[in-house]
């Protein structure tokens, strides 16, 4: 998910598939996003040349509603177009590394004893974790992968 370097907050709404797409478009494999403002904070420079991604701030305000305006609900609301850069787009910042796979999960013999007991159809292979409804069962990866 999207998130802006110095609040540590994740955006949301549409900046979500906005910024996405603009990382899957221009290739970049970090979801850190900050203003030119912001990463001057932090101590690192925008390259020259590159192209910020718009986003929208939106607030909410709680005020009493105006008596002469018949809808106002009281909420005013302010939008507000910025513009940010992806990590991938500066210079004098590193990234967190990326943590070590955890390796093989240990098995824990109560949880299945539990899942045992529920009489759940449990099925092994393919690369991904779902229920079926139409066959009632479940399917994992195999153990191996996990």
């Amino acid at each position: 998910m999207p998130v802006n370097v110095l609040t540590k907050n994740g955006y949301t709404g549409i900046n979500i598939v906005s910024l996405w797409v603009a990382a899957q478009l221009k290739g970049f494999s970090s979801p850190v996003w900050a203003t030119y403002k912001q990463w001057s904070e932090l101590g690192a420079q925008v390259r020259a040349g590159v192209k910020s991604s718009p986003v929208i701030f939106n607030k909410e305000f709680d005020a009493e509603p105006d008596p002469d305006v018949a809808d106002d609900d009281g909420k005013p609301r302010v939008a507000r177009a910025s513009r940010v850069f992806n990590a991938a787009q500066v210079e004098g910042y590193a990234l967190n590394p990326v943590p070590e796979p955890l390796g093989p999960v240990a098995r824990i013999a109560g949880a299945d004893a539990f899942v045992r007991g529920t009489g759940a159809r449990i099925e092994h292979g393919g690369d991904r974790a779902f229920y079926r409804p139409s066959t009632d069962r479940i399917q994992m990866p195999p153990e191996e992968m996990f």
